[in-house]
């Protein structure tokens, strides 16, 4: 009898790594002549069943390539708490191809944007859509509203779906969550309402001026009226980091020798060591993206992949002798932080 015996019971692959094998053993051969012959057969079942074993309310879809020839997307249609497994499941897809590329959220398709489609039977010109906007300077996005004219055909629920889908056609799944803000469907044209073509343009030249997120400075007061001082990255797009979706607080408290509560001389040398020392002992791992000082102590506000066990191991580990108190949850959306973005 050897030394060695084969394991009987090898570990289950993960349905990320089970999509995978499926999809080089046989789908991608299946799914590149299903499309080329119009006979997909089976194969939208096939795949939505592995789809849904990664997550039930994961959605796919197959289009054209921006540098390939088709594209395969699944998406979290919106939904923040998902998107951190669709970019981990885009991640572990194998190198794309002349034919095949692999995405995580709905790609800009101008042409898809201004075309005919059918909904619930009903035609839909979505060139006819008309859009109203306007930005919220604070949080460098746009609110908008969408109006259609079959909307009224449509009904309100379904023209919702409608309106997602025309935004994400016309400036991408991602830039939908980066640079909108409110998203309303009006059933009747807006006041002032132009062609959706104009929120692309306006969308691209804010985009052009938030190139790279700087920190911005705000005064405001605690609840019992002591000055506050918050700096926090602006824009804050937790939608440029999609896999980092554990927030951590690092409270540190700090000698008060100001009658209104905020750091003197000293105290501020102190925090700016430990601001930077955390900094660079996260690296590339994490972001600090805000912090706030008041009443003796600054809060920091980290966030790192909920995945990378050592990234949180550095964070507790940072400064063990500081007397900082350090509270990890689960918080994709960067919801905690709202606030300050």
């Amino acid at each position: 009898m050897g030394l060695f015996k084969r394991r009987e019971n090898p570990v289950p692959l993960s349905p990320i790594d089970e999509f995978w094998r499926w999809w080089t053993a046989t789908g991608e051969g299946l799914f590149t002549a299903a499309i080329a012959n119009g006979d997909y057969g089976s194969l939208p079942d096939q795949i939505s069943a592995k789809v849904a074993a990664i997550d039930s309310e994961l959605q796919w879809e197959t289009s054209k390539g921006r540098l390939a020839k088709h594209a395969l997307c699944v998406t979290a249609a919106g939904v923040a708490e998902l998107r951190p497994l669709v970019e981990r499941w885009a991640r572990a897809a194998p190198p794309a191809t002349d034919t095949w590329e692999f995405v995580a959220a709905r790609q800009r398709d101008e042409a898809l944007s201004s075309s005919a489609v059918q909904f619930e039977g009903t035609s839909i010109e979505l060139g006819q859509s008309r859009v109203a906007f306007r930005v919220d300077e604070e949080r460098q996005s746009f609110d908008v509203q969408i109006f259609n004219p079959r909307f009224v055909t449509l009904g309100l629920q379904d023209s919702r779906r409608v309106t997602f889908l025309l935004l994400d056609w016309l400036l991408g799944e991602d830039d939908v969550e980066r640079w909108l803000g409110g998203i309303e469907t009006v059933l009747n044209d807006p006041e002032g309402s132009v062609p959706v073509s104009a929120l692309l343009k306006a969308v691209e030249k804010l985009a052009a001026q938030n190139a790279e997120p700087e920190w911005a400075i705000t005064d405001s007061r605690t609840a019992a009226g002591n000055p506050s001082i918050v700096i926090a990255l602006r824009p804050m797009k937790w939608i440029d980091h999609p896999l980092l979706d554990l927030h951590t607080e690092i409270v540190l408290p700090y000698l008060v020798d100001r009658e209104d509560g905020l750091p003197g001389p000293d105290a501020l040398v102190a925090l700016r060591s430990y601001e930077y020392g955390l900094i660079e002992a996260i690296g590339a791992r994490g972001l600090l993206v805000a912090f706030e000082t008041s009443e003796g102590q600054r809060s920091f506000h980290v966030y790192t992949d909920s995945e990378d066990q050592n990234a949180r191991d550095i964070i507790d580990s940072f400064r063990p002798g500081e007397p900082a108190g350090k509270t990890h949850s689960l918080d994709p959306g960067w919801q905690r932080v709202r606030q300050f973005s």
